[in-house]
């Protein structure tokens, strides 16, 4: 299993949810996102995928989780959430702001 795996079966998701744009590996700035989409509320989504716990753990370098942990508005998603393997990212590790989503048999299963 790899990223890409991953980052597809997120994208064919949020198509089935009718999203528009789903677009994959967004750079906005210094910022990046694995896959975004959109609700046709206009409501912004971002995944991030992990494969490692190490790579979790990496991602809080990123300037987005410090806006995120303190609210600030600006250039951050309505919604955001962790993608990975079945039980690489504990749920206890996950930020309150942040949703976690496993991947397993060719299939998402919200956390």
């Amino acid at each position: 299993m790899n990223a890409k795996q991953i980052q597809l079966a997120v994208g064919q998701m949020q198509v089935l949810n009718f999203h528009s744009p789903v677009c994959e590996n967004i750079s906005m700035g210094f910022e990046e996102m694995d896959l975004m989409s959109v609700s046709k509320a206009h409501l912004l989504y971002e995944f991030e995928i992990k494969i490692s716990k190490s790579d979790f753990k990496a991602d809080f370098k990123k300037f987005k989780h410090l806006n995120m942990l303190n609210n600030i508005t600006h250039r951050i998603p309505n919604y955001f959430a962790f993608v990975c393997p079945d039980g690489v990212i504990p749920i206890e590790d996950v930020p309150k702001y942040a949703g976690l989503w496993y991947y397993k048999d060719n299939a998402l299963k919200g956390i």
